[in-house]
């Protein structure tokens, strides 16, 4: 798979990733995260100057996406504590 065809399936993942954090589907996420780890290791360790876009477009796909997780365990969080205080 080309490099351009490889960053396009990872950001395609990197969405549906996005869309089960957000529907709260957290046990899609394993799953989801060992398709990514194939499509990394398979990204070209040097980049030319179009690729360059593209790895800026993951770059942002993943913050977004750390951001959402680290809301989703907040979350999580909160509703333990919610459950602790009421027990």
């Amino acid at each position: 798979m080309a490099a351009e065809q490889t960053a396009a399936a990872l950001l395609a993942l990197m969405a549906e990733e996005a869309a089960a954090l957000r529907r709260g589907a957290l046990g899609d996420l394993a799953a989801l995260a060992a398709r990514k780890s194939e499509l990394v290791a398979a990204l070209p360790a040097t980049a030319g100057p179009a690729f360059r876009h593209d790895l800026a477009r993951l770059r942002a796909a993943a913050g977004a996406n750390a951001a959402l997780l680290a809301a989703s365990l907040r979350g999580i969080e909160a509703a333990r504590a919610r459950m602790a205080a009421i027990r």
